[in-house]
């Protein structure tokens, strides 16, 4: 009797340990591949915060500044000349005063209008950057007049894909899926 019940649980403790093995692979491969998730999304997330920071960068360029450059040397010699004074600066406010005694290095037209290009190419592809990039060229017709022309071209096609992109998430959105 005592051989036939030891005999039955040995007999249930195979698929028993069995079946514990495998919802414990089944848990842990579930864990991995949650976590393995949250790891995408957060690649993603930085490789979009560096992207974003690329594109302001390049905005500076497509205004034509290139680096901001404070040189006290530069300005103590203007004071020394008496090209300036501490007159010149006395109804200014710091924000002002510091705006002012910037120097801007310049930027040449090929390079300005490539990095125009760039705007619009970047807001084309990568979905994180589409508002971003007509709303930088909708600023860049207004800041730069001689090149409205090449703008507005770049402009027109930013707002299209915009469209586009947000026409085809919200039927996604509609759809559920």
């Amino acid at each position: 009797m005592y051989l036939k019940l030891i005999s039955d649980i040995k007999e249930l403790l195979v698929p028993i340990a069995t079946s514990v093995t495998l919802l414990s692979v089944a848990i842990s491969s579930w864990l991995a591949l949650r976590q393995y998730r949250l790891k995408l999304k957060s690649e993603k997330i930085e490789n979009d915060i560096k992207l974003i920071k690329a594109f302001c960068d390049l905005l500076n360029l497509a205004h034509a500044r290139s680096q901001t450059i404070y040189s006290e040397k530069f300005l103590d010699k203007l004071f020394e000349k008496e090209i300036i004074s501490k007159a010149d600066f006395a109804q200014l406010d710091l924000n002002k005063k510091i705006e002012k005694t910037a120097l801007i290095t310049p930027v040449g037209s090929a390079a300005q209008d490539a990095a125009i290009a760039a705007v619009a190419t970047l807001g084309l592809r990568h979905d994180v950057l589409k508002d971003a990039s007509v709303q930088a060229l909708a600023s860049l017709v207004v800041s730069i007049p001689e090149k409205k022309d090449v703008i507005s071209q770049h402009l027109e096609a930013a707002k299209s894909s915009v469209f586009k992109y947000h026409l085809c998430k919200l039927k996604q959105w509609f759809l559920g899926r």
